[in-house]
């Protein structure tokens, strides 16, 4: 790996569908790549009456590596959806008071994100796949969490090329950098009720205080 996909330029690994393999063998892949960032595609069914087992199959998958990859939190992406359709912000704080989702419980290897190319749609609101899209009116919504919250967020690329959103993504990033917020960073939350969440997140410099839903 080391000898013919570095060299190329390659710094990072995402492995597809990795209910398809043992995790142990990302693993494998991941130590022998040393990468600068490895995540895992773990997109299983989503019961919202039970969301924690959601989030441990996650945890489960990243300890199958050996902690050598992180993965897609497919639990946050699951209650940002419902939360953006149906008003539901309650579920995005667990019943320990941290935030729902992987990044409630292992944030520094929790890959936040809104939409992707299978979850949602591309170019324009219409096109895509769409199997599990936020919202199209929603979407910065969605980024004001990620953005401000611990994980490691992403941007989805037409998001940013295609649906003229790259200015407030920009300034939530700007924003995040600006208080200093990192993939473990302390999060408060202040109101997690329907229609409303607002938290408070403590970064190295400043705090940052975000707030979403109608209410």
């Amino acid at each position: 790996l080391n000898g013919t996909i570095k060299p190329a330029g390659f710094t990072g690994l995402r492995f597809d569908y990795v209910k398809g393999f043992n995790a142990s063998y990302a693993g494998k892949y991941a130590n022998a790549f040393a990468p600068d960032f490895c995540v895992g595609e773990l997109w299983g069914d989503f019961n919202p009456n039970d969301m924690n087992a959601h989030r441990q199959a996650i945890m489960n998958w990243i300890d199958g590596t050996g902690a050598s990859c992180g993965a897609f939190d497919f639990t946050t992406k699951a209650i940002l959806n419902d939360a953006l359709a149906n008003g539901n912000y309650w579920r995005l704080k667990d019943s320990a008071g941290k935030p729902q989702g992987a990044v409630g419980w292992w944030p520094a290897m929790a890959v936040t994100f809104v939409d992707n190319h299978d979850t949602g749609p591309s170019e324009s609101c219409g096109t895509g796949q769409n199997h599990w899209p936020v919202p199209c009116g929603s979407v910065m919504e969605g980024y004001a969490y990620i953005l401000s919250h611990p994980g490691i967020p992403t941007v989805y690329y037409p998001h940013v090329y295609d649906w003229n959103l790259r200015t407030p993504i920009a300034a939530l990033i700007n924003a995040r950098k600006a208080a200093g917020v990192h993939s473990t960073s302390a999060v408060a939350i202040q109101q997690a009720t329907q229609g409303l969440y607002a938290a408070i997140v403590t970064g190295t410099s400043r705090q940052l205080a975000m707030k979403i839903g109608p209410n």
